[in-house]
């Protein structure tokens, strides 16, 4: 397999994983996950997603949204929750 398939067969595959978690009602992951938050602000924008359960949150919190707002992400636009046993 090319380099360009192997590129290719990985694009895919995130994309997919995107599509799938986007079309979930309650989503469970990290903040730290690229493909986790674009997936959430999709269910989000689509009407889809009840609750997105963030494991990394309750650590850090606010502090750990700060390296992605320098980094211009936006993570307040779903409303991400810590688990119920507080991560």
């Amino acid at each position: 397999m090319s380099g360009d398939d192997a590129a290719y067969d990985m694009a895919m595959e995130v994309l997919f994983d995107i599509e799938m978690l986007s079309r979930a009602r309650i989503v469970v992951g990290t903040l730290a996950s690229q493909v986790t938050r674009v997936a959430c602000s999709l269910g989000s924008a689509r009407g889809t997603l009840w609750r997105a359960v963030a494991l990394d949150i309750a650590r850090g919190g606010p502090a750990r949204r700060r390296p992605l707002a320098q980094r211009r992400l936006n993570v307040t636009d779903v409303a991400w929750v810590a688990p119920a046993g507080g991560g």
